[in-house]
């Protein structure tokens, strides 16, 4: 999947470009005002990502203008955290809106929502298999398997996991795996996320493995 960076400042560009490239996307850039269109109609990606602040007409011309001839999922970024720079933002055609500086890890889960909503992409994004520590999570079944065990996980549960496995060793914020149970637009309250986190945590213990989801406390939740 390619996503279509269009981001002055050349710092954040850079992480941007590494970030996303980590986690599995094609990243292009336009490298002027003058020629956005040329570039969209000739890579056609998936997404793009915008500053509202860009080297001659600002984001929201531009977005006007793409939505003129498409619905591409667009996210805004701004250094500008308002109401009213929000609200511009959705009514030129933004899908979302991030202020900088932003949590990486909610701009990755908002990327996978837009997409997954566009062009149900949610398979090809996180691959069938994944695996840590001698634990293997198969996401097209929902299964978590050692080499002589396997056990059956909810939709919920395997959603959770993959959030782990993906960056382990990493403290992953609870709003993030909230947003990830409210995928199918169900109010998801904290006390949801525990009890599927304890549901795991046994289901890991019976395993027999000798690791398992550990807390942060005021912070969130890793696997080691």
């Amino acid at each position: 999947m390619t996503i279509m960076l269009i981001e002055p400042n050349h710092a954040l560009k850079k992480t941007l470009t590494q970030l996303l490239t980590k986690n599995g996307y094609h990243v292009i850039s336009a490298t002027s005002d003058d020629f956005l269109f040329d570039t969209i109609n000739e890579k056609q990606p998936q997404l793009i990502i915008m500053n509202v602040d860009l080297n001659q007409m600002d984001g929201f011309f531009w977005c006007q203008e793409i939505r003129k001839q498409s619905t591409i999922p667009i996210i805004f970024l701004s250094d500008n955290n308002t109401i009213t720079e929000q609200k511009l933002a959705i009514e030129a055609g933004a899908d979302d809106y991030l202020s900088i500086p932003f949590v990486t890890d909610l701009l990755l889960v908002k990327i996978t929502s837009l997409l997954r909503r566009t062009y149900d992409y949610i398979k090809h994004q996180t691959p069938f298999i994944l695996s840590h520590n001698g634990l293997t999570l198969d996401t097209e079944n929902n299964t978590l398997r050692t080499q002589h065990h396997c056990i059956e996980l909810s939709k919920n549960e395997c959603r959770l996991l993959v959030i782990l496995f993906k960056q382990p060793g990493k403290v992953i914020k609870r709003e993030i795996f909230l947003r990830e149970l409210w995928k199918d637009e169900r109010y998801v309250d904290d006390n949801t996320l525990t009890v599927n986190i304890n549901r795991i945590r046994k289901k890991m213990k019976s395993l027999d493995v000798n690791f398992g989801i550990q807390t942060k406390i005021k912070q969130g939740y890793f696997i080691p």
